[in-house]
């Protein structure tokens, strides 16, 4: 009981933060910036209609939770100064119960904050945080990060991720950067049985970054950077991870940018300070292994058109598996605007995770694949009805997932409490430092 306490007050900690930033940010005077707000109230009934196991491992779902009610708030909101501050917050608090089986019920919280400032002429400061905590209602949630994924049996989940990024401009077309970053994933009450326990697949991480961004000319960029992380969870058990990365940024005129990257990784796995053989509680890895990382990325905005696609490899803590893996992950994503009030998006998202040695195992520890249809319609201009169709499929050999294939149909109203100003920007805007203060890359919504 006061570990489920701890963890709710600990979700509730990082949003009451983030939304004290965005008030005192709001708190200066209004002649020096912009404000923009937007305020929904949002209300969604959803069916997991043919939800089942494929194999199951464990027998844990809950058949009584395939409907259930959802009702809460969506808050955007961006702040700027003429040319040294801006602030993104998106942050959206539900409350969800089955509708078969009352007893079943908790809140969702999804945060997503972003702060970039220039602490001086050639020194700035971007920070981001991401929250999800969910009180195990819903098996499938879109991924909030580039780390790997995958359906866990029901239960309390919270994630949290921190970077923090100094960016110190030598040249002018020369920037030294530095940056820290944390993150913790926690799961309770999982349904488990037998040996491994939920709390051996939480894990910590610490990792920090040193490198330089050339900027060849006003769009396009080359950055090189060497990192070190360390991976941590129960009983001892450690990661070091250290890594070596080339990223290459390309724009195809002024709607369509292109990002690759390349490089290497070196893991070491130790527990209480001794470094882990093959068999070793449960470990299946080498103890160390070398590998390469990278990854691709393209998006395309357009005003009433908008698709973007990516594909990453890389080395990663175990998603409900205590021990570093090789993660792949892909998504796609298409949105369409069909006149002035109807919007059609189409979603696509897909993870695996591998032992890091493949010799040991060469099948994958959990594959996870989701695509969503999507549909807004503006019914007024404070009114949207949404809808949509998804399907979920999992295959794991993994204790906390199990194998399934289910549909999804969701149907929900929002309304618009209040709005000020143009069209919030999202804080992963804010994250492409060289774009004017007052650049918009998206129409605003109709």
């Amino acid at each position: 009981m006061r570990s489920t306490t701890s963890r709710r007050q600990s979700a509730q900690a990082h949003a009451l933060s983030a939304l004290a930033v965005a008030v005192l940010a709001c708190s200066f005077p209004a002649r020096a910036a912009e404000v923009r707000v937007l305020l929904e109230a949002e209300t969604t009934a959803r069916n997991d209609g043919n939800l089942r196991q494929v194999g199951s491992q464990s027998g844990q779902l809950d058949p009584k939770a395939q409907n259930v009610g959802r009702a809460g708030f969506n808050l955007q909101l961006s702040y700027a100064t003429v040319s040294r501050f801006e602030l993104a917050l998106g942050y959206s608090p539900y409350y969800e119960q089955s509708l078969d089986d009352s007893s079943l019920a908790g809140v969702t919280h999804r945060l997503d904050l972003g702060l970039r400032g220039l602490l001086t002429q050639r020194l700035a400061l971007n920070v981001r945080e991401r929250l999800l905590s969910t009180p195990g209602l819903d098996l499938y949630t879109p991924v909030i990060t580039s780390q790997s994924f995958a359906a866990a049996q029901r239960g309390r989940q919270l994630f949290s991720l921190t970077d923090v990024t100094l960016k110190e401009e030598l040249t002018r077309r020369t920037t030294l950067e530095a940056g820290v970053s944390h993150s913790l994933r926690r799961f309770q009450n999982s349904g488990l049985s037998g040996g491994l326990s939920a709390d051996r697949s939480n894990v910590r991480t610490l990792g920090g970054n040193l490198g330089v961004d050339f900027h060849l000319d006003r769009r396009r960029e080359l950055e090189l950077t060497a990192g070190a992380e360390r991976y941590t969870w129960e009983a001892s058990r450690e990661s070091q991870v250290e890594t070596l990365q080339a990223a290459y940024t390309h724009p195809f005129g002024r709607s369509t940018r292109l990002h690759l990257e390349a490089g290497a990784f070196h893991v070491e796995e130790t527990q209480s300070g001794r470094r882990l053989q093959p068999g070793a509680g449960g470990f299946t890895g080498t103890g160390t292994k070398s590998g390469w990382r990278g990854g691709a990325h393209i998006s395309q905005e357009r005003r009433f058109f908008q698709w973007n696609a990516g594909y990453r490899h890389d080395v990663a803590p175990g998603y409900g598996i205590n021990q570093a893996v090789q993660v792949d992950n892909g998504f796609l994503g298409v949105s369409t605007n069909l006149g002035r009030r109807l919007t059609v998006g189409l979603d696509g998202n897909a993870s695996r995770q591998r032992a890091l040695d493949s010799s040991v195992s060469s099948q994958p520890l959990t594959n996870f694949a989701a695509g969503t249809l999507r549909l807004s319609w503006t019914i007024v201009p404070a009114l949207r009805l949404t809808g949509g169709y998804s399907h979920v499929w999992q295959r794991s050999r993994v204790q906390l997932f199990d194998d399934l294939s289910y549909d999804r149909y969701f149907l929900g109203l929002a309304l618009r409490l209040y709005k000020t100003g143009e069209r919030p920007r999202a804080p992963e805007e804010l994250e492409r430092q060289r774009e004017p203060i007052d650049a918009d890359p998206k129409p605003d919504a109709p």
